[in-house]
């Protein structure tokens, strides 16, 4: 279940200005840690609405936001949260794959390829991948809806194409 995410931080009160800043830039939103939430960066606007700054403003500290609260209006600082997914690869036999580990935006997507070692050939994928596409190679993943935990099995040349349901 999705739950609200506060940025963690100080805030500090600089001559007639508000300075916060975030420490806390992701969090695990499971036990696996394979579902985090990562901070893209704040909107302030006032009350009525209206956008005063984004982090894209501060260039090369997105996580510290300054307001000028002098002139006496209030403000609403809101934290852009992404949710992201692990994807994990790995191989069995004698081949490699070309990603072993990377976090996916919710919805974005990650192409994957095996490579066998000479005198070996890729077999297929297993793990939690789409059954239409466990002979695909590369392999794309669009959209990344969960995390993957992918193996590509390879197998030596000659050898008898057999599987036992396990990677």
């Amino acid at each position: 279940a999705d739950r609200f995410i506060a940025a963690e931080g100080s805030n500090s009160l600089q001559q007639g200005k508000v300075v916060f800043e975030a420490t806390a830039t992701e969090e695990f939103l499971n036990a696996e840690e394979t579902v985090r939430a990562r901070c893209t960066g704040w909107t302030l606007c006032d009350i009525s609405g209206t956008v005063l700054r984004t982090s894209e403003d501060q260039g090369e500290s997105p996580f510290a936001c300054e307001y000028d609260y002098s002139a006496g209006a209030g403000a609403i600082l809101t934290w852009q949260w992404i949710r992201e997914f692990k994807v994990t690869a790995s191989a069995s036999g004698n081949g490699s794959v070309d990603v072993t580990e990377q976090w996916v935006a919710e919805g974005g997507s990650i192409t994957l390829t095996a490579t066998a070692e000479e005198g070996n050939a890729f077999v297929r994928w297993t793990g939690n991948v789409d059954d239409s596409q466990i002979l695909q190679n590369p392999l794309t993943v669009d959209p990344v809806a969960e995390p993957l935990a992918l193996t590509a099995l390879f197998k030596e040349l000659g050898a008898p194409a057999t599987w036992n349901g396990s990677a």
